[in-house]
């Protein structure tokens, strides 16, 4: 297991990115069955794709037979080396929002620092320059 570069960067489905911290930070911020859901993607420091390892399974059940219910396991992240190189530009491209963070003050610095770190970010400025011309020509 190759573990990941912290902090990491955290793409949510509702187009926010997070910086997390710590592991600790992220058992406490990520629910076990989101982070089974698949409901963020995952990216080390250096714009490597990160995958959850459950070391605790979540555990789930029915109350009374009827109503499901879950709790949250344990996990840690490895390195997913398989992954496309271009993953973390498309992630990026789509996240719309930053959460505050001590290091970056927006999306853009984010992309300045993996281009520093060897990303190639040009699906980031593709899809960027065109969501600005649609917005400008108004949507046309």
């Amino acid at each position: 297991m190759e573990k990941p570069e912290w902090p990491l960067l955290v793409f949510q489905d509702d187009t926010t990115l997070e910086i997390c911290e710590s592991l600790e930070v992220a058992r406490r911020e990520y629910e076990g069955i989101d982070v089974e859901a698949r409901v963020y993607l995952f990216f080390d420091f250096s714009g490597v794709p990160v995958q959850p390892v459950f070391i605790i399974p979540n555990h789930h059940s029915k109350f009374l037979g009827l109503i499901p219910s879950c709790s949250s396991g344990e996990f840690e992240f490895e390195r997913d080396l398989t992954s496309r190189p271009h993953d973390i530009a498309l992630a990026l491209s789509n996240a719309e929002h930053l959460t505050k963070n001590q290091l970056f003050e927006t999306l853009d610095d984010v992309c300045h620092h993996l281009e520093r770190r060897g990303c190639c970010m040009e699906q980031y400025y593709n899809d960027r320059e065109s969501k600005k011309q649609n917005r400008v020509g108004g949507g046309f």
